[in-house]
């Protein structure tokens, strides 16, 4: 695993990242065929932050102590873009970004069940 630093400007939650490439690809349901682009291992978050979802926008998330997991908040997309919120809440998150034929998958994880409390995953994949 390679650590770095980033420091990124819609990023308000987290002082390090770990980016870890990713080249899987997985067939969704049979529907979408989804290539995995990045995977981002951050300090966890203990109330909410901001995290990107480029390029279609950003994702605001809240921390849950109640549900062990994540809630997600405000969506800003960027132009051209739309959002459907897959799970809203809960030890993992997701939602799905389109413009035209450009679909994004976004899933964040914060909890026991997953990675452990005190970090947050963000996984982005591209799919067709």
């Amino acid at each position: 695993m390679c650590r770095m630093a980033w420091i990124a400007p819609m990023v308000v939650a987290a002082s390090f990242a770990t980016v870890i490439p990713a080249t899987a690809s997985y067939a969704s349901g049979g529907k979408l065929t989804c290539v995995t682009t990045s995977v981002q291992s951050f300090t966890g978050i203990t109330t909410a932050g901001t995290f990107s979802a480029a390029p279609a926008g950003t994702v605001r998330l809240k921390r849950d102590l109640a549900i062990d997991g994540l809630d997600i908040g405000r969506i800003v997309l960027n132009p051209g873009w739309s959002k459907s919120i897959e799970l809203k809440s809960g030890p993992k998150v997701s939602v799905q970004f389109k413009n035209g034929t450009d679909i994004r998958e976004w899933s964040a994880a914060q909890s026991a069940a997953y990675y452990g409390p005190d970090i947050l995953v963000i996984e982005e994949k591209s799919c067709t």
